[in-house]
């Protein structure tokens, strides 16, 4: 689980344009820990979730729907999205 998390983090740093470091020096934390957290050997704490959903801008549904079995509607959401940006032909 926490390697689907740390994947989820990543994509979404990526998605975002950060680097690791980049990242780090905006929330204050060290690029290490960024590291750890994306390769999932560390699970961040309730504090250091919420800094890291906070600076990438994103929602815990974004994060946890691969792991959650009642995220549906943040799925839905995804699907949707993807699904207004194919081109019309």
């Amino acid at each position: 689980m926490k390697s689907d998390i740390g994947k989820r983090i990543s994509d979404v740093r990526r998605e975002r344009g950060y680097t690791q470091e980049q990242l780090a020096e905006k929330l204050g934390l060290a690029t290490h820990y960024i590291s750890t957290v994306e390769r999932g050997t560390t699970f961040p704490r309730c504090e250091k979730l919420i800094l890291l959903l906070n600076g990438l801008e994103t929602s815990a549904d974004a994060i946890f729907c691969d792991v959650l079995d009642h995220s549906v509607s943040y799925k839905a959401y995804v699907l949707s999205e993807r699904i207004a940006e194919l081109p019309t032909e």
